[in-house]
């Protein structure tokens, strides 16, 4: 009787031992799935807010764009010229305490109409910067976003749990002049004759 006892009761200590293993197991199966769906959860968001903002970013250029030919009566043959010229027109270093005749906006006029009366730039040229704020705020959230998806993708224990479509590096257009990438490249904005050419 006392073997039997003993046996049953070393059985009991065993089925507690494997239950136990199995129910932490579990536990941590549990854990992990509820971590990946989380993370790419976040992922997925951050990929739909990143698609929302670079749409905004093409309706502030749309606004640009029909301030200019409200404005000037510059048709849709401009566009392309347009294009070449928009990122200079958003950035602000172009203008602040600069002459009319060198801003970037003057210069894609008068490419398009030599003779528009400088006289309509002033008004034009508050309207077009009310929008650069617009635009340097969708510019921002972009950096910010691509930001904390880079931080998911070289983090632990995040990174861990992304499925295959979000360990793709998140690709974004940030909008600048090629005088503002370059400065960024080489730390220096010395640039300050880069619409010396326009005063001619």
């Amino acid at each position: 009787m006392d073997e039997q006892s003993g046996t049953q009761s070393t059985l009991s200590a065993r089925q507690i031992i494997l239950l136990t293993v199995v129910g932490l197991f579990c536990v941590a199966f549990f854990i992990c799935i509820m971590m990946r769906m989380s993370v790419n959860n976040h992922a997925s968001k951050i990929r739909h807010f990143a698609v929302a903002q670079e749409q905004a970013n093409m309706v502030v250029k749309d606004k640009v764009w029909r301030v200019l030919k409200q404005n000037t009566g510059i048709t849709e043959a401009a566009i392309d010229k347009f294009d070449q010229f928009y990122s200079k027109i958003m950035d602000t270093n172009g203008y602040h305490g600069a002459d009319i005749k060198t801003t970037p906006m003057y210069a894609f006029i008068q490419s398009v109409i030599p003779n528009f009366p400088i006289e309509m730039y002033k008004n034009l040229m508050q309207d077009v910067m009310a929008l650069q704020s617009e635009f340097a705020m969708v510019q921002t959230k972009l950096i910010d976003i691509k930001r904390e998806y880079t931080d998911i993708l070289t983090t632990e224990p995040g990174s861990w749990f992304l499925s295959k479509e979000n360990r793709d590096t998140l690709k974004i257009t940030i909008v600048m002049s090629t005088a503002t990438a370059k400065a960024f490249a080489t730390g220096r904005d010395d640039d300050v004759d880069l619409f010396s050419k326009n005063k001619k």
